[in-house]
């Protein structure tokens, strides 16, 4: 990762502006391609909604079995991997294949904000 200075000039071939999901999804198809991309976010996070404001994410209900695209069911994964890595999970929910680790009805993923 680069920070660069306000008055610092590069060359790039796609500037994506807003580091919600959308935004870090496209920086992450670009980048993929060989592309030279600057991802800009006017606060400390990235990952909109789900970072920034602590809201789970707003799924379909199909999200767990044909719903989404690779990325984000690796994300998912990811996320998942994470609790069972760091947490004190029982065994139930350490193999549970849709863990919730929030367990809240909102999203089947409920989970901090930091992860």
């Amino acid at each position: 990762m680069f920070h660069y200075s306000k008055n610092e000039e590069v060359n790039i071939d796609l500037a994506i502006i807003g580091g919600g999901l959308g935004g870090c999804s496209a920086t992450l198809a670009a980048l993929k391609q060989g592309m030279k991309v600057v991802l800009t976010e006017p606060t400390d996070w990235i990952g909109g909604q789900m970072t920034s404001q602590a809201v789970p994410p707003d799924e379909n209900f199909a999200i767990e079995t044909n719903g989404s695209n690779s990325s984000y069911r690796l994300l998912r994964s990811k996320i998942r991997d994470y609790y069972r890595r760091n947490y004190p999970l029982n065994e139930s929910c350490r193999h549970s294949p849709i863990l919730n680790p929030g367990n809240g009805l909102v999203s089947g993923l409920c989970h901090e904000p930091r992860v």
